[in-house]
């Protein structure tokens, strides 16, 4: 037991000191920045970005911060994601014959998520940190973004994705890339509102990136992401109600339209500027076929504890598919198709806990918690492979879900300050 408590010792001493907290800080910063500019990352750091990168940013520091952090009593932060992830690793049991072998897998994968959680809400406790390098961020992925736009205005055609922009340095299909350019988005005003100086040199900074990354969000042509960036800049007014938010805001949303405009009508020349509004809102939405086709695989004993995370793994494995894998655009869905209705009470609770802590802090006048999530909330319901990190490891969809967890828990059981 002594020796036990002066580990527990050493830990915190090691959570707590400087080098460790800037190894945490940096880390955490290069992660959100791969998944804006995912080729710089490889061009800087030539690893596997899926394993040696993941590692030491999340899963290393994430596991000597949780001890600590249960010591802390901070167990009920944990306790509902342990169970989804331990619920969706077993699930892998009565996926396929041979399913016991991916056990291994989805547990450590379930691992970064715990480790994810951890980081980020240690990082979010020590507040003069999180808010010192979320600015940075902000900044630096404006690069990648920029580079994303002149990709496109000067070299990307008009081939299977009609003209919409992708993101060529990271995700590259447009539905995704329009979600991260808008938490981008949502992130820059935010902290541009938050300075006291509308003009000095960081807040241009952010207004820049703001301006770039809205602008990437509409060249995107996702309707789902443009129509929530939209809500959740007006809502990061009604929540101020202050002149200064609403002339930011204005000022982002009028300088990226026209900027919009302009890429589009000078990249596009023969064809209206009208046109790409018109073909975003005639283009078809076929989510619901693909929904009926996966519910339609499904027996109905399925429906309580799902078909299993490695299911999709048995087709890879067979000489003869019988099915072809159906991209569940949904991460809802898909924790019913994979986990059924125990998985996904557990991921409607986890939902809940951040709708409610969303609403908390908006009421207390806080707007990036509450700005986050409607960003989020339309193009995670129709749009996603899951949040269990079996799926599709730390896909964008997944980060930004664990992350706003993560920002909510933090928030959840203390008392929030003005």
């Amino acid at each position: 037991m002594k020796s036990l408590q002066i580990s527990m010792s050493t830990l915190r001493l090691l959570t707590d000191s400087r080098p460790f907290i800037n190894y945490v800080s940096y880390g955490l910063l290069l992660l959100m920045f791969s998944f804006v500019g995912g080729a710089l990352v490889e061009l800087i750091l030539p690893l596997d970005t899926t394993k040696y990168l993941y590692r030491a940013v999340v899963l290393i520091p994430g596991l000597i911060l949780l001890p600590v952090q249960l010591a802390q009593k901070k167990f009920h932060v944990f306790l509902l994601p342990a169970c989804y992830l331990l619920f969706g690793t077993i699930s892998t049991l009565w996926s396929h014959a041979s399913g016991i072998n991916d056990l291994g897998t989805a547990l450590e994968r379930s691992l970064y998520v715990i480790s994810l959680v951890a980081v980020v809400l240690y990082l979010k406790e020590n507040r003069k940190i999180f808010d010192k390098y979320l600015p940075v961020v902000s900044v630096l992925v404006t690069l990648p973004i920029l580079f994303d736009i002149i990709d496109f205005f000067l070299f990307q055609t008009d081939g299977p994705l009609h003209g919409r922009l992708y993101g060529f340095l990271g995700a590259t299909h447009p539905n995704t890339a329009g979600l991260i350019y808008g938490i981008c988005a949502i992130i820059s005003v935010t902290l541009s509102v938050k300075k006291d100086l509308i003009f000095n040199r960081l807040n241009c900074l952010l207004l820049f990136s703001g301006v770039v990354s809205t602008t990437a969000v509409f060249l995107t042509g996702s309707r789902a992401c443009s129509l929530s960036l939209l809500l959740a800049l007006s809502l990061f007014y009604l929540i101020k109600r202050r002149g200064k938010g609403l002339a930011l805001a204005l000022l982002v949303l009028f300088t990226s339209g026209a900027t919009t405009i302009s890429v589009i009508s000078l990249k596009f020349t023969e064809q209206k500027i009208t046109q790409p509004l018109k073909e975003a809102i005639s283009r078809p939405l076929n989510r619901t076929g693909l929904w009926q086709a996966m519910i339609e695989r499904m027996d109905t004993r399925e429906y309580f504890y799902g078909r299993g995370l490695s299911v999709d793994q048995a087709f890879k494995k067979e000489a003869k598919k019988t099915e072809e894998f159906i991209h569940p655009h949904s991460l809802l869905l898909s924790s019913f198709y994979y986990t059924g209705a125990i998985g996904t009470l557990l991921h409607l609770i986890l939902f809940l806990a951040i709708f409610y802590t969303s609403l908390k802090t908006a009421l207390a006048g806080k707007t990036l918690l509450i700005s986050l999530f409607v960003m989020s909330f339309l193009p995670t319901a129709v749009d996603g492979i899951g949040i269990h990190p079996y799926l599709g490891y730390l896909t964008p969809h997944l980060l930004i879900f664990w992350f706003l967890y993560a920002l909510a828990s933090s928030e959840m059981y203390k008392k929030i300050d003005t």
